[in-house]
């Protein structure tokens, strides 16, 4: 009999059919690559950037436009009132029902309903004869001489007095003025019975009119409010 050759063990039949086979493998990577090229390699992009700074649209606030030091009275806006026409004083120890006083002149005494009596006095004028900040040379000033007796009885608070000069049809507040010049603030608790001074200067020019003193004591008392005839 003769030799018999099967068409699977033909060695050119296979390698045909293998040729087929890693032609249609490969190109079907070429295709696959060639379709996502752009998502299978992608280069490195710049790192996130931060937001973009924007203007603050609020307005900074002026190095004056303070709501007042901590820890004692301060003025309100200039020329800030209170219900009273009082100049506006701001306390964290303010009494929503303070003890009241009448208004009183220049050479008269003001007396409180709890016994406290206050009284302006020795009111002189003069020229500031030095320089420095906030003094101006050969401005006109006036100095009043305030007391204070406590006719009540309880310990009256004077470490945080304010007074204020007011002055015009606008109510201008006169410049305080502590240099060249005797002057010096009421101070310290004032116990029941005792007296206590002190002496107040403004830069006040001569044809200023109306003028009206308030003194603040502190929180638990109205401001007192002098006001008449200088000399």
């Amino acid at each position: 009999m003769g030799n018999r050759t099967t068409a699977g063990a033909h060695p050119g039949h296979n390698l045909r059919k293998y040729r087929g086979v890693l032609v249609g493998i490969t190109a079907l990577l070429l295709a696959g690559c060639s379709g996502n090229s752009t998502d299978a390699v992608q280069a490195p992009g710049p790192a996130a950037s931060a937001p973009a700074l924007t203007a603050d649209p609020r307005p900074t606030p002026e190095p004056d436009e303070s709501s007042g030091p901590v820890g004692g009275p301060a003025f309100e806006p200039e020329n800030a009132q209170s219900a009273d026409g009082a100049p506006a004083v701001l306390r964290s120890d303010a009494a929503a029902n303070p003890v009241l006083v009448e208004p009183s002149s220049f050479d008269g005494e003001a007396v409180y309903e709890d016994g406290v009596v206050a009284a302006t006095s020795n009111i002189r004028r003069g020229t500031v004869d030095e320089e420095g900040i906030g003094v101006v040379a050969g401005a006109e000033y006036i100095v009043f001489t305030v007391s204070v007796r406590n006719g009540s009885s309880d310990t009256l608070d004077l470490t945080a007095v304010v007074p204020t000069l007011t002055y015009g049809e606008d109510r201008v507040s006169a410049a305080p003025l502590y240099r060249g010049v005797e002057a010096f603030d009421l101070t310290g608790k004032l116990e029941p019975g005792a007296v206590t001074e002190a002496e107040y200067a403004f830069q006040l020019p001569a044809g200023a009119t109306d003028p009206v003193l308030y003194i603040d004591l502190n929180g638990s008392h109205a401001p007192l409010v002098f006001s008449g005839d200088l000399p």
